[in-house]
This record gives structure tokens, C-alpha cells and sequence, in this order.
């Protein structure tokens, strides 16, 4: 990887690991759903030229929307409200089992016992963080809640990898416009039905903050991450920015603890290295997997930031659609 492209990635990692810290220091004030509704519908609007319709493939395109663009921010925002920033950029990482889990129920695949281990590892990681209590955390946070509702997040994105499998092959922008179309009606829908109060904000002092955050949210995690890697994934080997997804969780942890004044602490450091050695043994096995097929990428949109997804699997020996995915996010999703 020349130095460049390395500094691509790394910029990468940054927007969407410092997401986080945007999006939490943002709904202490705002509705969670109705910032998750003006960052799509930003997005919508920029990537209007990009609107194409797909003839045969729009009902596989809204569903996934709706996983991609609507539910999973809907609840990995909501859940950021109830936890700390630190905390909800590892939980997220729960989309790297579930993504795999449905891939062995739903496509039918079969995977090696080293993934396996992963998926357990990462999954007990997470359990012993949101089994945590309160205790030593702000007034507003609610671990248990916040965590699940996080979890949430990460299944609607593993659902939707499932749905977009069934998509044939879409420009990544073409993709990511029907995403934000979709993920803006719906979370208005949501915000409107489950908030109130959603335009406070706009007679208070911190109005400006938080029309730069949705645009934060909007451009840069969003529009600049997911083109970008995708860029990336056409001129670098998969295993080359694999470990990415891990770069991006550390970015997110550092800046909930030193820009937002985060306590981490040693059940909060137990459960993310867990959690993080099960994920790595996912994504690392999954690149090489990836590698070995060599395998057409196709990018979707994610949480805080981005999940790539590989199309073309086969299915022979040990191979997982979910383990062959380059998971990215703020979407780690921010």
C-alpha cells in the first residue's frame, strides 16, 4: 500500500472513529431519531443524481434500505443516548457474529472452526460490558438498555448484508443515494410517531453544533468514508485493509475518553479485548478467504459508518458470506 493510500485509510478510520463522539455529544440534545432523519435526508439530497431506478430490484432495494438506512441507525442512535460513545463503537461490533449467524440460517453456508470461536469470543465480550451496571457511568446512562438497543443496530445491518446478497451488482453511490431516500422517509415516519420535541433545538444556543454534526454525519462519515473505501477496495488487497474495522474502534474509544471526558474502565477494557480478539480472528480469516477467491466487493451502508460487503461467495469448504465481509464503521457506523 503506497503512503497515500495508507493516508486515505487512515483518514478513513478517523471520520468514522470520532463519529461516535459527534453523534453522542449531539443527541444528549437532540432526539436520537430525528438526527438519524436529517443526516439521510442530507445524504438523499446530495446523492440525488445518483437516484436510478433498478427495474426488478427495487423491492430487494427498499427492504435493505430500510435495514440499512432506517432501522439500524433508529436503533444504534437511540441505544448512544443510553451509553457511553466508547461503549456503543465496541457493542456495534456485534454486527460481526450476527452477520455470520445469518449467513450459516439464511444462505445456507458453513463455516471453519476458527470463526466460530470468533463469533463466541465477540459475542461474550459484549455481554460482559452491558452486564455491567451503571455504576461509574453518567446520570443519563442506562447500559443495559443503551447496549441492546445497540445490538439491535448491528442485527437490522446483518439482515440487510443478507438482503443486499440478493441485489445484483449496483454502483456503490447508486446504492448508498436509495439508502439515504429510504432511511430519511422512514426514520421522519419514526421520529414523528416515538419523539417530540424535535425543533427545540433550533431557539437554543447550540443550533450551529448540531447543523455541523448532521453534516459531519452527512459528508464525511457517510459520503466521503463510504466512497472512499470503497476507491480503496479496488486498488489494495482486501487483507491489506482488513484490520481497518479495528483502527476505526480504537479511534471511537479514544475519542469518547479523551474528547468527552468517558471513564474506561477495567470491565469496559476486559470486555473490548475480548470482544476485539474475536473480531479480529472474523475479519483476518475473512480476508484471507477473500483473497484466496478473490472476490467483487459491493459497499453498503452501515450504522455509523460503512459495512463492504464481498458478493460472489461460493460455497465450497468453509466459506461465510458474513466472514468474507469487510466490515467498516463509525455507522465503526456511524
Amino acid at each position: 500500500m503506497t503512503p497515500f493510500r495508507f493516508a486515505v485509510l487512515l483518514a478513513i478510520c478517523v471520520a468514522w472513529g470520532l463519529h461516535f463522539s459527534v453523534v453522542k455529544s449531539t443527541i444528549t440534545g437532540v432526539p436520537p431519531i430525528f438526527y438519524a432523519a436529517m443526516r439521510m435526508t442530507l445524504v438523499a439530497v446530495f446523492l440525488i443524481p445518483f437516484l436510478k431506478w433498478h427495474r426488478g430490484q427495487m423491492k430487494m432495494i427498499f427492504a435493505a434500505g430500510a435495514c440499512f438506512g432506517a432501522l439500524n441507525y433508529a436503533t444504534f442512535f437511540s441505544g448512544l443516548k443510553y451509553v457511553p460513545a466508547s461503549i456503543g463503537a465496541i457493542v456495534i461490533e456485534f454486527y460481526v457474529p450476527a452477520a455470520m449467524i445469518f449467513s450459516v440460517i439464511f444462505l445456507h453456508e458453513r463455516v471453519g472452526w476458527r470463526r466460530i470461536v470468533g463469533a463466541t469470543l465477540a459475542i461474550v465480550g459484549i455481554l460482559i460490558i452491558i452486564s455491567g451496571g451503571d455504576t461509574g457511568l453518567g446520570p443519563d446512562d442506562r447500559l443495559f438498555l443503551g447496549g441492546l438497543l445497540v445490538m439491535c443496530g448491528a442485527l437490522s445491518e446483518a439482515a440487510g448484508a443478507i438482503l443486499v446478497k440478493k441485489i445484483d451488482a449496483i454502483a456503490p453511490l447508486q446504492m448508498l443515494a436509495w439508502f439515504g431516500a429510504v432511511g430519511a422517509v422512514s426514520c421522519w415516519v419514526f421520529t414523528l410517531l416515538f419523539e417530540q420535541n424535535q425543533f427545540d433545538f433550533l431557539s437554543e444556543a447550540g443550533r450551529t453544533n448540531v447543523f455541523l454534526a448532521v453534516l459531519y454525519s452527512a459528508v464525511i462519515a457517510s459520503i466521503f468514508g463510504h466512497s472512499s473505501y470503497y476507491w480503496l477496495l479496488q486498488r489494495v488487497d482486501v487483507s491489506q485493509i482488513a484490520p481497518a474495522g479495528l483502527m476505526t474502534t480504537v479511534f471511537a474509544v479514544a475519542g469518547g475518553v479523551f474528547l468527552l471526558g468517558e471513564t474506561f474502565t477495567l470491565r469496559l477494557a476486559a470486555g473490548a479485548l475480548v470482544t476485539m480478539t474475536g473480531v479480529a480472528i472474523i475479519v483476518v480469516r475473512s480476508a484471507q478467504r477473500a483473497t484466496e477467491r478473490e472476490t467483487e466487493p459491493l459497499p453498503v451502508a452501515g450504522p455509523v459508518g460503512v459495512r463492504i460487503e464481498e458478493s460472489n461467495l461460493a460455497t465450497d469448504n468453509e466459506p461465510d458470506a458474513a466472514d468474507e465481509a469487510e466490515e467498516l464503521k463509525p455507522e465503526n457506523a456511524t
